[in-house]
């Protein structure tokens, strides 16, 4: 479930220095002997069980929930409950303690078995709960000062103090913001807590266009406005860099998408207070946001607040020290920065140690500036000493995908509690999380649901609940996922029409389309592979994230499973393409309605004992699975039977441009075809760099032509997400793709490579050269630099690296000029995608296009 509500997201749970990756400790101990559990509360006697290594316990635990979000509390029952083996008394805030009757017949079958019950009252009822005998542990999300009562008693219990400067070394005591020593802990039982965060938002200068200032503010906008401000983890700090270029249009676009935004009344009880503090610290901070009309005004005296975004503060102006806990954003300019690398350890110094707390922090960073400056930005999510990192996306989205470990870098001590200790979510059962990593794509369409550009959401929730309860049939669950792309399109495409932010206008209606096309195409394959067949399938994909430490585990499911998906060979007629040593090339026609898919089939016997096989077939159907485009084929199932790994995807003809050419009996194509051809290769890859993929083999045989005369790139097999080049890097293989279509700066790293090289493998400038490439084999009937058809590798190497490439007559003035300019050896030089897609040879071709649009729209 997690990768269809996460597209091309790529998770990562990091383990603590000098830990094994082990899993479900708790469960272990408990196969073991060594501990009971979990008891039930109308049992008697509950026996304490011994710690976990996560510091949990089987047994009972006293739950005390967040009074802002009612998923916190649902999610922290779940993981005491099924990660940590105890059975949960839930105590309810009070703020909120109305949820309290809806979560417990949500919980049902669990109160009814006496595995979960709950609690109201206030801080006399908590107390009661901590203190009873029946309870052996005891978690809380709140605030460091309800940690320090829960744990040390209230101010009046504890030992007062004159000053903290009388502490003195050795004298056991710590002082708290009323000048009270903690002492020794009044509380025994072992406490795990998730208290807040001063969270930052890192911008890393970059070659920003307007369109990705606009979708990464609204993404800043979001972290910000969910909830009103009332978030543990709500964007409160934007560091940038005061040398950047385009820093000023990124505040002012910020402003903007702000001002866009409904005011909120600050409901939480003691947030109204601390936003007029802020505005009184920083009286010149900006004042944004859009009135709300009479009858979307909340019934009460609350009045709604403007947000509050206070820019170009220096580091030591800004409030750091503890969270504003409301509607209001700061900007720190950091000066002195000696170019992007500098600023990335500037700023991740800067979050560290003045920055409270250390529960999640963000990253925005241009894919380009990733790749330029890999050592750094890898440098910079590694030293974020933070239990939460997200890249590209709010800190809030981080929260939401649970296979994620969840709370505060370790470290912390009762003493000195800080974020909190201990984690949960973390469905992967990881016995020494150190922190989680969420790696988003730079960008994508339509808005997702929990950006403030997607009004589609109260639409689309139900329908997303009803997919995650149907995993059990695939068929419907599939009609309820559609039902939820469907929502999210419509509420983009009325904010994109609506709002005065020039946000993915034509973009968007591009996106939807092709959104379109792939739940056409998704539901097509699910009526091809019929309904006993698609129950049958083991879904590949959800083993893809998140990854732990080590990405190289087998991913063979179990017995059960793979006996289930076995019969899925009785519903097609398979005919073989091509054998080879590990995998296969089948064409699978469906006996009930003759559609006609692809399946590339990998072979158990050849993958079981090779890791960097698994390796290569999991990064090939993870990339590939989450495109979606018209000029890219479609990838319909990933699963697993008792003869292997089977990837199931589109057919799109019994040609690729290298057979099609040769069916011709032509050695090449006239040059309208190949433009389009081209053309059709280059609008793939725009889409495939703008989600950060780069496909690393492009050549003829890769491309594919329909019988409306579309052109459709294929084979992921070498294709990378930028910023995963360390997963590049622990191959220890030599780099694919084709010689003959590869660009020199790959050609000379061929056989080995370091990790200094990788800007050189993964750059997105392969692809511009490849393209050129293509483009000379299409029209000329050879590899650009294959002079001979026994040309050695040797003679082909150096032809690459030193020579151009002779043009035949014939070719015209434009197209001449497009290889030369793709095939540019200074890969600094070469042109991007989007400025080949822009070059001369294709202005006929645009022309037509356009001509066609319109005739279609005046139909």
């Amino acid at each position: 479930m997690i990768p269809a509500f996460f597209p091309s997201f790529v998770g990562e749970v990091w383990i603590q220095p000098g830990q094994d990756a082990s899993q479900g400790g708790a469960y272990r101990r408990k196969a073991q002997g060594g501990c009971r559990g979990p008891a039930r509360w109308r049992w008697c006697w509950v026996r304490r069980g011994r710690s976990s290594s996560s510091g949990g316990s089987s047994g009972s635990s006293s739950r005390h929930g967040a009074g802002n979000q009612l998923p916190v509390v649902a999610l922290d029952i779940l993981h005491m409950l099924f990660a940590e083996d105890q059975v949960v008394l839930a105590k309810m805030n009070p703020v909120n303690d109305y949820y309290g009757p809806l979560l417990r017949q949500a919980f049902a079958p669990l109160v009814q078995r006496g595995f979960l019950e709950f609690a109201y009252g206030g801080a006399d009822v908590g107390a009661y709960c901590c203190q009873h005998r029946l309870v052996a542990a005891v978690h809380l999300t709140g605030s460091e000062a309800t940690y320090n009562n829960i744990v040390f008693g209230s101010p009046k219990d504890r030992v007062p103090g004159v000053a903290r400067e009388c502490s003195g070394a050795g004298s056991g005591l710590w002082w708290d913001e009323w000048g009270y020593s903690h002492g020794s802990p009044r509380l025994s039982k072992h406490v795990t807590a998730e208290l807040g965060n001063v969270t930052p938002y890192i911008i890393v200068p970059g070659p920003w266009s307007q369109a990705d200032m606009e979708y990464h503010a609204t993404s800043v906008a979001s972290g910000l406005a969910q909830n009103a401000g009332h978030n543990c983890i709500a964007a409160e700090l934007v560091i940038t860099d005061a040398s950047w270029p385009l820093r000023r249009a990124f505040l002012e676009t910020l402003s903007r998408c702000l001002d866009s935004l409904h005011c909120r009344a600050p409901w939480y009880p003691g947030s109204a207070p601390r936003i007029a503090a802020f505005r009184q610290r920083f009286p010149a901070a900006q004042a944004l946001g859009r009135a709300v009309p009479g009858k979307g005004q909340a019934p009460g005296h609350i009045p709604a607040e403007p947000w509050l975004f206070a820019t170009g503060l220096a580091p030591e102006e800004a409030e750091t020290r503890q969270e504003n806990w409301g509607g209001v954003l700061q900007e720190v300019a950091l000066p002195g920065c000696h170019g992007t690398a500098d600023f990335m350890r500037q700023a991740v110094d800067f979050a560290n140690n003045k920055c409270w707390g250390t529960l999640a922090a963000s990253l925005f960073i241009h894919p380009e500036t990733q790749q330029h400056y890999a050592d750094a930005f890898d440098a910079a999510v590694a030293g974020l000493r933070y239990g939460s990192v997200t890249v590209n996306c709010p800190s809030l989205v981080g929260f939401s995908a649970t296979p994620l470990s969840w709370g505060a870098f370790p470290g912390h001590s009762p003493h000195d509690i800080g974020s909190g200790m201990g984690c949960v979510h973390n469905t992967y059962l990881f016995d020494h999380p150190q922190k989680s990593v969420l790696r988003a794509p730079w960008s994508y369409s339509p808005q997702p649901l929990w950006s403030i550009g997607q009004i589609g959401l109260g639409a689309a929730l139900p329908h997303a609940f009803r997919f995650m309860a149907n995993q059990h049939n695939p068929v419907v669950a599939l009609a309820y996922l559609v039902a939820v792309a469907l929502h999210a399109l419509r509420g983009s495409w009325a904010v994109a029409k609506g709002r005065k932010l020039t946000k993915h206008g034509p973009d968007l209606a591009a996106a939807a389309a092709a959104a379109a096309a792939a739940a056409a195409a998704a539901a097509a394959a699910a009526a091809a592979a019929a309904a006993a067949a698609a129950a049958a399938a083991v879904a590949f994909s959800s083993q893809l994230t998140p990854q732990a430490a080590d990405p190289y585990k087998p991913f063979f499911a179990s017995r059960a499973k793979i006996a289930e998906a076995s019969n899925l060979a009785k519903n097609f007629q398979f005919q073989e393409l091509y054998d080879g040593d590990i995998s296969s090339v089948q064409i699978a026609t469906c006996k009930s309605n003759s559609e006609k898919v692809v399946v590339k089939a990998f072979k158990r016997d050849k993958l079981q004992h090779r890791l960097d096989l698994q390796h290569k077939v999991k990064q090939e159907w993870e990339v590939h699975a989450s495109l979606s485009h018209p000029n890219i084929i479609q990838a319909y199932l990933g699963m697993e039977d008792s003869s292997g790994v089977k990837l199931f995807m589109e057919y799109a003809g019994d040609s690729d441009a290298y057979s099609y050419i040769n069916a011709k009996q032509r050695l090449c194509l006239r040059e309208d075809d190949a433009r389009q051809l081209v053309y059709d290769v280059l609008t793939a890859l725009q889409y495939m760099h703008s989600q950060g993929i780069v496909h690393r083999d492009i050549k003829s045989e890769n491309v594919y032509r329909t019988a409306s005369g579309v052109w459709k790139l294929g084979d992921f097999g070498s294709s990378l997400r930028v910023g995963d080049e360390r997963l590049l890097a622990k191959q220890v293989l030599k780099l694919e793709g084709t010689f003959s279509f590869a660009a020199p700066e790959y050609i000379s790293i061929w056989s080995a490579f370091t990790k200094a090289q990788l800007t050189a493998a993964t750059s997105f400038k392969l692809d511009s050269w490849s393209v050129g490439a293509l483009a000379y084999d299409v029209l000329c009937g050879r590899a650009p630099f294959a002079e001979r058809e026994d040309v050695s590798r040797d003679e082909e190497k150096h032809n690459i690296l030193s020579k151009e490439p002779a043009y035949p007559g014939g070719l015209s003035y434009e197209a001449v000029s497009f290889m030369m300019q793709a095939m540019e050896k200074n890969r600094q030089k070469r042109p991007s995608i989007a400025q080949l897609q822009a070059h001369p040879w294709f202005d006929g071709l645009l022309k037509l296009h356009k001509q066609q649009h319109q005739q279609q729209v005046g139909q």
